[in-house]
């Protein structure tokens, strides 16, 4: 193997991988409208914004390893080598650490993580991640790839189905 190739591959179809950008989008504009320490909203899902751009506190592919690093206190508050991001599940495994869950879409909001979104296309969420994010004592979106696919713009609400905690 080659000392450049990831050791993790993802295996995201392309309507989740897209599902989860379009995601992305609405909510780091939202954030973006709002301003810094102010609050956001897409409808009944409100945070404050206390990160500037490009990410505004909304994290892709936000990885979640035990003693609580990544939520109680988030990467970029952690470490300084996470500044503006969150560590790759390859940057983890080669530092000896494997993350215990790797959340789809994480919102920061006062040095913490507070809501955990999945996107979710084949399968539910896994009842262990379920179990984790109850235990974070965060809150939990599970949100249909085909809903964030059938919009026309972003939407003023996320049904309140989709709230799992």
């Amino acid at each position: 193997m080659s000392e450049l190739a990831p050791l993790h591959t993802s295996l995201e179809s392309l309507a989740h991988r897209t599902a989860k950008g379009a995601l992305l989008l609405w909510l780091r504009d939202a954030a973006s409208t709002a301003g810094y320490d102010h609050e956001a909203r897409l409808g009944r899902l409100a945070w404050r914004v206390n990160r500037g751009g490009p990410h505004y506190g909304i994290w892709s592919e936000y990885p979640i390893v035990a003693g609580g690093n990544g939520n109680e206190r988030v990467w970029d508050e952690l470490d300084e080598r996470w500044f503006g991001r969150p560590p790759s599940y390859d940057e983890l495994v080669i530092g000896g650490v494997r993350p215990m869950a790797i959340f789809d879409i994480a919102i920061q909001e006062r040095g913490r993580l507070s809501v955990a979104i999945e996107i979710r296309h084949k399968h539910p969420i896994d009842p262990l991640k379920r179990g984790l994010v109850r235990k974070l004592g965060m809150e939990l979106i599970e949100v249909p790839a085909y809903w964030v696919l059938g919009q026309v713009e972003r939407p003023g609400e996320i049904p309140d189905e989709f709230w799992l905690l």
